[in-house]
């Protein structure tokens, strides 16, 4: 939420329909390196702290690392883009020039996009909290 206030046009260039040229500099890696790093750091650190104090095998670590990015699913779908982007509608979300994506499908189905990437990035954080575990 903070960086669609601080960078919108970060998350909004894939919208406009060739209106926004895709960001470049600094901002850009920063804000989806910082988002990457948070959605697999934290799976990681799941997995290694399940390893050291509940001894738990590598599925459970996988399983554990995927309802993480299920949770983010849920959350960014449900929570952010249908109750905030379409029921609340702040004006930060609102750029000029851009038609808003008041479709939940859309918003689900690009959800799920992510979701299918999920899966092997779980199986890597799972495997790498896994290993720093042992």
């Amino acid at each position: 939420m903070l960086s669609w206030y601080l960078v919108p046009h970060v998350w909004t260039a894939d919208l406009s329909k060739g209106k926004q040229k895709n960001p470049k500099g600094l901002e850009q890696y920063v804000v989806v390196g910082l988002t990457i790093l948070l959605m697999f750091g934290g799976p990681v650190m799941l997995s290694y702290q399940l390893v050291e104090k509940f001894e738990v095998n590598y599925w459970g670590c996988f399983a554990a690392s995927f309802f993480v990015q299920f949770t983010i699913f849920v959350v960014d779908v449900l929570f952010i883009d249908w109750f905030i982007y379409m029921v609340l509608k702040p004006k930060f979300m609102e750029i000029e020039g851009i038609e808003r994506a008041d479709d939940l499908w859309y918003h689900t189905k690009e959800g799920l996009g992510g979701l299918v990437v999920g899966i092997p990035a779980s199986a890597l954080a799972a495997g790498i909290g896994f290993w720093l575990a042992l």
